[in-house]
């Protein structure tokens, strides 16, 4: 067992040992000698003789970079916060400290609280894909498909207006020799050939729409996602911190 020796403090004025019990100090303990009455400071924690001296002068130490500030300063002359809010209420209290000195609450805690309800509040804002109107296709699928319909309606509406040049041209033949009856076929097809139309250009328009609904709809889905990677990655590290 290792022994240790206990050796008497002497006065470093006058070197007699003193009997006067020493005033306990936060760095230390305040010696006053009982033969010339002359005071001594047993420093045991240097950090704290600076702490209490600038405490006193009114002045406080970035713990960033080690510029002595004013104590009510907010900020050093590097820039760096000497104060910050506590996330649960609100309160200022030194940037270094990692637990709030007025609610209690510790930072790391709070956040991996605050970054467990976003991830909730993510996975309840996804949509479904399943009630899409299109659903098994990415979003840039989806715009391509879009973009595909948008060239069958200009398609047709070019086709048609060929169909309907030539059949003006074709009526104009028998009006030349005045054989009308024989327009009325012309006109009768044309009528039928604008139905058929107009039903193939609604079908196009409503699967425009409904791949443009789903194309929105994924391409928030795949925000939501990437959101949500990152928070669950800031859980994951918030959680080794703690560990």
């Amino acid at each position: 067992m290792a022994s240790f020796e206990i050796i008497p403090l002497r006065c470093p004025s006058c070197g007699a040992v003193s009997s006067n019990p020493p005033r306990e100090l936060s760095f230390g303990a305040e010696l006053r000698c009982s033969h010339c009455q002359a005071t001594s400071l047993l420093v045991i924690n240097r950090n704290l003789v600076l702490a209490e001296a600038l405490q006193k002068s009114g002045e406080q130490v970035c713990v960033a970079c080690g510029q002595v500030v004013l104590k009510e300063a907010r900020f050093c002359q590097q820039g760096h916060a000497l104060v910050r809010a506590c996330l649960s209420c609100e309160k200022e209290f030194p940037a270094h400290h990692q637990r709030c000195d007025f609610c209690g609450k510790l930072q790391v805690e709070v956040q991996l609280e605050a970054a467990l309800r976003k991830v909730q509040a993510l996975e309840g804002a996804r949509l479904p894909e399943a009630t899409l109107p299109v659903h098994g296709r990415s979003a840039d699928q989806l715009w391509e498909e879009v973009r595909g319909l948008q060239q069958q309606m200009r398609d047709t509406a070019r086709t048609t207006k060929i169909i309907k040049v030539v059949l003006l041209l074709l009526a104009m033949i028998p009006l030349f020799f005045k054989i009308y009856v024989q327009v009325l076929p012309l006109f009768i097809g044309w009528q039928l050939y604008k139905g058929v139309v107009r039903r193939k250009l609604a079908s196009l328009g409503q699967q425009d729409a409904l791949h443009r609904q789903a194309a929105a709809v994924a391409e928030r889905n795949a925000r939501v996602d990437l959101e949500l990677s990152a928070v669950q990655a800031e859980v994951a590290l918030l959680r080794e911190q703690l560990a």
